[in-house]
């Protein structure tokens, strides 16, 4: 899909429009037009449609589905003072030891890069938010977790994918 927003955003401009069975969707096609709309001008385009699903599968505590509002710019905030430019360094040494285990397993079995990129970021990730070390590869619980979790999300704020955000 993104191939396809891509070729939009190259023949009309770098912020595209959609109407999808009802469903408004703005495609931002570079990290200039995403800052001038969503940072520069926050209060006034950084708000998303009420997702029915989200709140249906509990997951609108999730900034990606959030409101925007008090309680948005309160745990944007929060992580923004985590994982800012600067605030990231401190997680070097963990990102490193992340990257040096996923070589090593590159090594030894390069055809399954794709696995071991996931796994890599998925432990990197697990051990910087929640202090778990994630050891046991791909069969590891918090993986498996993790990725269940990621799959639930996309199906159910998939534009389209449920009638019930149709009537909303």
């Amino acid at each position: 899909m993104e191939v396809h927003f891509r070729v939009m955003n190259d023949q009309y401009g770098d912020i595209g429009y959609l109407n999808v069975c009802g469903q408004p969707m703005i495609i931002l096609g570079t990290h200039e037009a995403a800052i001038e709309l969503l940072d520069k001008r926050a209060d006034k385009y950084s708000d998303r449609k009420f997702c029915c699903m989200a709140e249906l599968t509990g997951l609108s505590w999730l900034l990606g589905t959030m409101r925007y509002g008090e309680r948005f710019r309160a745990v944007r905030r929060g992580f923004h003072q985590h994982m800012n430019a600067k605030a990231i360094t401190k997680y070097r040494s963990i990102q490193e030891r992340k990257v040096k285990k996923f070589l090593v397993r590159l090594l030894d079995n390069p055809q399954d890069f794709s696995s071991h990129g996931r796994f890599m970021f998925g432990s990197a990730i697990i051990r910087i938010v929640y202090g778990l070390d994630v050891t046991d590869g791909d069969n590891d619980r918090y993986i498996q977790i993790a990725e269940k979790a990621l799959v639930a999300f996309n199906v159910a704020v998939m534009p389209g994918k449920f009638l019930v955000e149709t009537f909303l």
